[in-house]
């Protein structure tokens, strides 16, 4: 649990809440499942974007800033598994 902070200054609180993330998220998720004979294929994708933020940090008197540019993040892969009576693998 994490306790309230008494000041708005402090960095990752808003309203002396917690906040989750430091920027603004978004994603996409797409997903197949595909059998061929004793093969099952399950391809997917993922995208995901984070929003560019400016960082505050107020350990010392000066309040020291860091710039974190946007980020686009792209992921593709598969998961593929084999079944018949005698063997089974998973990659």
């Amino acid at each position: 649990m994490h306790s309230s902070v008494n000041s708005n200054a402090a960095y990752g609180y808003v309203d002396n809440k917690r906040i989750l993330n430091t920027s603004d998220e978004q994603g996409v998720v797409l997903y197949s499942k595909n059998k061929i004979d004793n093969f099952n294929i399950e391809p997917y994708y993922i995208y995901k974007t984070e929003a560019g933020f400016t960082a505050f940090n107020y350990v010392s008197p000066q309040a020291l800033t860091s710039q974190t540019p946007r980020l686009n993040l792209n992921t593709f892969g598969a998961r593929l598994l084999y079944d018949d009576s005698v063997w089974k693998a998973r990659g």
